[in-house]
């Protein structure tokens, strides 16, 4: 993965319940649950197992590390959020527990702005993982016909990067994962009751 800032980039997963969109963006449920009980110490087989989420991380950190050791003057600010449709609201993953029915409202220069939600800051790849395990903790999850942790959400994680180079000049960047629900028929899913209800606001 390349980066350059100045720019926004959204890279999302779309598809039925059980066709990998998860898988995709973050892993096998072996680099979910290790991503839940922490980054330290993850076996090299699961970290080869990483999906998109994990492994932007890393380039991310090392490409900042890259631009560092060119001009030591450089100094970067990163900016982490975790958001959650679920059942039309917008929900803060980040929060426990999570902020829920949050408003957005676009700014003057056109930017979207998700109302009362604090960044959190990350100055390592273990700080966005271990925000990364709150949100995946937080997200909702349950089994359908066709797959047995169907996500009944659609999340975006967002990685804002700023870029303060010795001249004073400022170069800004956003990242959006984004890692939606089950695109399925209602009638493929033999849900019923909460999770019908689910799947008619998916």
């Amino acid at each position: 993965m390349q980066f350059t800032l100045g720019f926004n980039a959204t890279i999302f997963a779309y598809g039925q319940s059980g066709s990998g969109k998860t898988f995709s963006m973050l892993g096998p449920d072996d680099v979910v649950d290790a991503i839940k009980e922490g980054s330290d110490n993850v076996p090299d087989k699961v970290q080869n197992l990483y999906g998109i989420i994990p492994r932007a991380v890393f380039d991310i950190f090392t490409w900042i590390n890259l631009e560092m050791s060119k001009d030591s003057q450089t100094e970067f600010e990163i900016k982490v959020f975790y958001y959650e449709i679920y059942n039309e609201s917008l929900n803060n993953l980040l929060t426990m527990p999570p902020q829920k029915n949050m408003k957005i409202r676009e700014m003057k220069n056109g930017t979207m702005v998700v109302m009362n939600c604090e960044p959190n800051y990350a100055t390592t790849p273990e700080d966005i993982f271990e925000l990364l395990k709150i949100g995946q903790m937080n997200r909702a999850v349950s089994g359908t016909n066709q797959n047995a942790r169907s996500s009944r959400s659609h999340t975006i994680f967002v990685i804002d990067i700023e870029q303060k180079n010795g001249d004073g000049s400022i170069k800004n960047a956003r990242l959006n994962l984004v890692d939606l629900a089950g695109s399925e028929r209602i009638d493929k899913t033999g849900v019923t009751g909460q999770r019908l209800k689910e799947a008619q606001k998916i």
